[in-house]
């Protein structure tokens, strides 16, 4: 639905399963997955964060950390890293270091504020809108040839070049996600 979407933004034809070799020769997923997946970890957005208590490992890290704890398998981003499930903002963990999907530190326990990647019929609209857009520019060169076309889905999904990336849709969406959480 998401490609058929961007599909449609472009004047292109429906596929009905991402091996529909008719576009772009099957490569079609590979470039969903990376549009999407840089959409989802580029901002913190609320509806992907999760927080979990982080097992600690009973091997002890080969190094200077004293332990080890294990990552969530279904981790995207790591966002933050707390000792406590009661620890506030400001009492975030700054001493630790990621290897593989180990977090090593001298914390005996850390919970994790961290992204998942979240199926598109829970998007919010406007991130969602977002990611058509993205990806009506990333496809609009290899499906319909143009540079232009690419050009005014660049625009609508990130803004002007002055904005970085801020603009757009991209701009409005993390607006209305910002609503959903008090001011940090």
């Amino acid at each position: 639905a998401v490609v058929n979407a961007a599909l449609a933004l472009l004047g292109a034809g429906r596929i009905t399963s991402f091996s529909d070799t008719a576009i772009l020769d099957g490569n079609l997923a590979s470039i969903y997955d990376a549009t999407v997946a840089a959409q989802l970890a580029s901002y913190p957005w609320r509806f992907t964060l999760r927080k979990v208590q982080l097992s600690r490992l009973s091997e002890a890290p080969a190094n200077e950390w004293t332990y080890q704890h294990s990552l969530p398998p279904d981790m995207l981003v790591l966002r933050a890293l707390f000792p406590s499930a009661t620890a506030r903002s400001d009492d975030v963990v700054r001493d630790y270091e990621v290897f593989e999907q180990n977090v090593l530190s001298d914390q005996t326990e850390l919970w994790a504020d961290y992204q998942v990647a979240i199926a598109p019929e829970r998007w919010p609209p406007l991130f969602a809108k977002l990611v058509h857009h993205a990806l009506a520019s990333d496809l609009a060169q290899p499906v319909s040839g143009s540079s232009s076309l690419a050009e005014e889905h660049m625009l609508k999904a990130f803004g002007t070049p002055a904005e970085r990336g801020t603009g757009g849709f991209t701009g409005m969406a993390r607006r209305a996600d910002a609503q959903q959480q008090p001011p940090q």
